[in-house]
C-alpha cells in the first residue's frame, strides 16, 4: 500500500478479528479484485482474460511487525540497491492456459 494509506469506512475497523489498519487495507483490497473479477464473469470474457496480480516494488521496510516484509532479502522500498526492494510476488489468472496451483520461482518484469 502506497501512502497515504486510507481504507474506505465499510472496511475500517469494521470487523474484530482484524487488527489494524493494514489488515483492514488488505481486506479492502482483496474485496476490489474480486469485483473486478466479478466484473470479468458477468462480461463473459473472464476466461479469455490474462489478469495479472502483482506490486511494483518491495516492502517499504524489511520487518514484518509493520505490515510488510521482505523475506529471506535484505533491503526495502527505499533500498533500491538490495533484492528486498524489487523481490514480490506475482499472481497470475487465465483459465485454460495457465493452471491453476502452479508455483514458481521464474522471473517476471514489470516496469512502470
Amino acid at each position: 500500500m502506497h501512502p497515504p494509506e486510507a481504507v474506505h469506512p465499510d472496511f475500517d475497523q469494521t470487523d474484530p478479528s482484524r487488527l489494524g489498519l493494514y489488515a483492514d487495507l488488505i481486506a479492502e483490497l482483496d474485496h476490489r479484485v474480486g469485483q473486478i473479477m466479478d466484473c470479468l464473469d458477468e462480461a463473459g470474457v473472464a476466461d479469455d482474460t490474462l489478469l495479472v496480480f502483482s506490486s511494483d516494488n518491495g516492502g517499504l521496510i524489511d520487518t514484518v511487525p509493520q505490515g510488510c516484509s521482505s523475506g529471506p532479502f535484505r533491503g526495502g522500498f527505499f533500498t533500491p540497491r538490495w533484492d528486498g526492494s524489487t523481490r514480490t510476488a506475482a499472481m497470475v489468472r487465465y483459465p485454460g492456459t495457465v493452471p491453476e496451483g502452479v508455483v514458481t520461482q521464474q522471473m517476471l518484469s514489470a516496469h512502470d
